[in-house]
């Protein structure tokens, strides 16, 4: 303690340290009164943190991050900042785990900074992240009795924490795969009945959904996803190319070898064929009649222009344009809406020649 001499009356000073890390969070200054320090009953049973033990676990995985940058492009420089920046995290990140046991306030040293930070933020952003935080984790104990004061023992620690890590990567491959079965057995369950009733689009899209998603974005999946259900619904929002794109990915990706496969087969060229339906409904008319190249004109387009003549000349008026809601789809209403271009077009051709 440090005595103030310019006080009105005697005082002392106490640094106030972090009771798990063992920072200098500031100071405490207190009065003597006649010779005596006040009594301050509980004093024990009260707690200090550094705000690092305060953030959330993805705030915290932030900050590490952060600081492991800052280290990897120094050369680990023993810096008087952010070594005990550092050090503070990973005393956080072992609180954060709910595995720290300690007699004494503590930190790691650089030699164990240095050698284990990046397994240990790697292993506990895995656990937060994750998980869902179920699995338990064994307690790392700081005291003198087993010369961890320093965390000397925290690499075999993590080794027993990646062996976790293992285990459970290795059980959830299990359950993805038993659930990858579930889902192949009810969409088979769905193709085997199709005679007796509607195949159910939801489960066979879930059996390809679970493979896909290990090598596809999420985004692109959802894409797919309304291109699987609504493709042959709305082919004018797709092109031949998506579900060609879909196809080689479900061929790629999925397992081919199954009577699933038959389905998802025939309902891509279902889509595929409806889309290409849709964009060959258009004709294309590449000039008008009065132009110099109409002699280039091919039959079918030169006898669609007479059909379209043959019309105008019984008509006494042009009819009002279509409009979308008198038509039950998008598809029928664009397709009235382009042959009503090419009568609006022939008639205004043969009004302004009898002109």
């Amino acid at each position: 303690m440090v005595q103030n001499p310019n006080a009105p009356f005697a005082t002392m000073r106490q640094p106030v340290q972090c009771a798990i890390s063992g920072a200098v969070l500031g100071t405490l200054e207190v009065a003597i009164v006649e010779g005596s320090l006040p009594f301050v009953q509980n004093f024990s049973e009260m707690q200090l943190l550094h705000p690092f033990f305060g953030q959330s676990e993805y705030n915290l995985m932030r900050k590490y991050d952060e600081s492991l940058k800052w280290f990897a492009e120094n050369g680990w420089q023993n810096d008087t900042h952010h070594l005990p920046r550092l050090q503070i995290i990973m005393s956080a990140t072992m609180y954060k785990l709910g595995v720290l046991k300690q007699e004494t306030p503590s930190r790691p040293s650089f030699a164990i900074v240095a050698g284990c930070a990046h397994r240990l933020y790697s292993l506990a952003k895995w656990y937060f992240m994750e998980t869902g935080k179920r699995s338990q984790l064994p307690t790392f104990s700081v005291a003198r009795r087993n010369s961890n004061l320093e965390w000397e023992n925290l690499r075999y620690w993590l080794n027993e924490f990646h062996e976790i890590r293992e285990r459970w990567r290795t059980r959830a491959s299990e359950l993805q795969r038993e659930e990858e079965l579930r889902s192949r057995e009810t969409a088979l369950k769905e193709i085997m009945s199709q005679h007796t009733r509607k195949v159910s689009l939801r489960n066979v899209w879930s059996w390809l959904e679970l493979q896909l998603k290990v090598e596809v974005k999420d985004g692109r999946l959802e894409t797919w996803k309304s291109l699987f259900f609504t493709g042959d619904l709305a082919p004018e929002d797709w092109l031949a190319d998506d579900v060609d794109d879909l196809a080689e990915a479900v061929a790629e990706y999925c397992d081919i070898g199954n009577e699933i496969m038959y389905f998802v087969r025939n309902r891509l060229q279902f889509i595929r064929e409806q889309i290409t339906e849709f964009y060959g409904s258009f004709t294309i008319v590449r000039t008008t009649a009065d132009s110099p190249q109409f002699s280039q004109l091919s039959d079918k387009e030169s006898e669609l222009l007479q059909e379209y003549d043959n019309k105008v000349a019984l008509l006494d008026d042009l009819p009002p344009p279509p409009q979308q809601k008198d038509f039950a789809t998008l598809v029928l209403f664009l397709k009235a809406q382009a042959n009503y271009n090419i009568l609006k077009s022939r008639w205004e051709l043969i009004k302004k020649r009898g002109q």
